[in-house]
C-alpha cells in the first residue's frame, strides 16, 4: 500500500479552506444518508425481483434493437440493464408492448411506484445525471456522497492533497481548483460519454483536479508518500518520490486501464472519464498558474515534527 502523505494532516488553523471543503462533503452526507438509505433497500427489492427483472428485459429487448442484447438470452440480466437507460425509462410505462400483458401490467404498475421513488432519491437530485444536468447539479455532485467508505476515502485524500497546496497557494485557488475541476470534469463527461439513469455523485473529479494541479506545479520535486508492505517495524514508514511518477501511477494508469477495459454493456461503478477529465482541467489550471500568476506561489510556514494534526 502506498498513499500520499505529503504535509500529513493539517488542523482547521493551517487549512481552512480544505477543512471547509470536507465538512461540506460530510454536512451533504449526514443530511442525506436515512433517506439514502431507506431508498436503496427499497430499490434492492426490486433488483431481486425475478418476475419483475425478467419482464422488464423482455420489454427492453423491444424497445433496444442493439444486437448485443439481442444476443444475451438472460432476460433478468437485461432487465438490470434497462434500470440504466434513461430514454426506456422515461416511457416504459406509458408505451404499448408485446407479450403476456397481466405479467406487463403488474411490471408497469412496479415500475411506476419506482419512478416515484426515485423523484425522492437524493443522488439523483444531486447527481449528474439524464434526468438531471443542470447547472447547479455541476455543482451539488462533487459534495455528495452515496456511501460511507465512498466519502471516507475521498474526504482522506481531499485534506492530504488540499492541505499541501494550500500552505503553498491561496485558499481561494484551491477552492476554485476543486470546483472548476469537478464542474467541468462532469460536463466533458456528459458530452463525450453517454449517460445514464444512474447518478454521477462524488468528489472524485474535483480531487483529480488537485491532483493535476499538484502534478504540474510540483512536477520536478519530491513529496512524501507513506508505504506499508506489512504493519512491521522495516516494512513501513515515509519515502519521498518525484511527484511526476507517483500521480500519473494514481490518477492516469489506473484510471486509464480501468477505461480502455470496462465492457460496453457493464460497468463498474467508478466514473473513469471523470477522473480523467478532473485531472486534466487540474493540469491546465496549474499549467496557467505557472504561466500568468507565478506571485501566487508563497513560501510554506515550518510543521510541527510528527504526524499528527499540525
Amino acid at each position: 500500500m502506498i498513499i500520499p502523505f505529503l504535509d500529513g494532516f493539517l488542523r482547521f488553523s493551517r487549512a481552512p479552506v480544505t477543512w471547509l471543503l470536507i465538512l461540506l462533503n460530510v454536512f451533504f452526507f449526514s443530511q442525506n444518508y436515512q433517506l439514502s438509505k431507506g431508498c436503496q433497500e427499497q430499490f434492492q427489492a426490486w433488483y431481486d425481483d425475478q418476475d419483475f427483472l425478467y419482464t422488464q428485459g423482455q420489454v427492453y429487448k423491444q424497445f433496444n434493437k442493439d444486437r448485443s442484447l439481442a444476443s444475451i438470452s438472460d432476460n433478468e440480466l437485461i432487465g438490470r440493464l434497462a434500470f440504466k437507460d434513461e430514454g426506456f425509462l422515461s416511457i416504459a410505462t406509458t408505451s404499448d408492448w408485446l407479450g403476456d400483458q397481466v405479467a406487463i401490467k403488474s411490471w408497469k404498475s412496479d415500475l411506476n411506484g419506482f419512478m416515484a421513488l426515485r423523484a425522492y432519491y437524493p443522488p439523483l437530485m444531486f447527481g449528474v445525471s439524464d434526468s438531471q444536468d443542470n447547472f447547479f447539479s455541476y455543482i451539488s455532485y462533487q459534495f455528495f456522497h452515496e456511501g460511507f467508505y465512498h466519502l471516507l476515502g475521498n474526504v482522506l485524500l481531499i485534506l492530504l492533497v488540499g492541505g499541501f497546496l494550500e500552505r503553498r497557494f491561496p485558499g481561494l485557488l484551491i477552492f476554485g481548483v476543486y470546483l472548476v475541476g469537478g464542474g467541468l470534469s462532469a460536463l466533458f463527461y456528459s458530452f463525450s460519454s453517454s449517460m445514464s439513469g444512474a447518478p454521477l455523485v462524488g468528489a472524485s473529479g474535483s480531487l483529480c483536479a488537485l491532483l493535476g494541479f499538484l502534478f504540474i506545479t510540483h512536477l520536478k520535486k519530491k513529496t512524501r508518500l507513506f508505504y506499508m508492505v506489512l504493519p512491521a517495524k522495516g516494512y513501513m514508514g515515509f519515502v519521498f518520490i518525484p511527484t511526476v511518477y507517483w500521480v500519473l501511477w494514481l490518477c492516469m494508469i489506473e484510471d486509464v486501464s480501468g477505461w480502455i477495459s470496462q465492457p460496453i454493456l457493464f460497468s463498474s461503478g467508478v466514473a473513469h472519464l471523470v477522473h480523467l477529465f478532473g485531472f486534466m482541467v487540474g493540469a491546465l489550471l496549474g499549467y496557467l498558474q505557472i504561466k500568468k500568476f507565478p506571485q501566487w506561489v508563497r513560501k510554506p510556514q515550518p510543521l510541527s515534527v510528527g504526524n499528527k494534526l499540525v
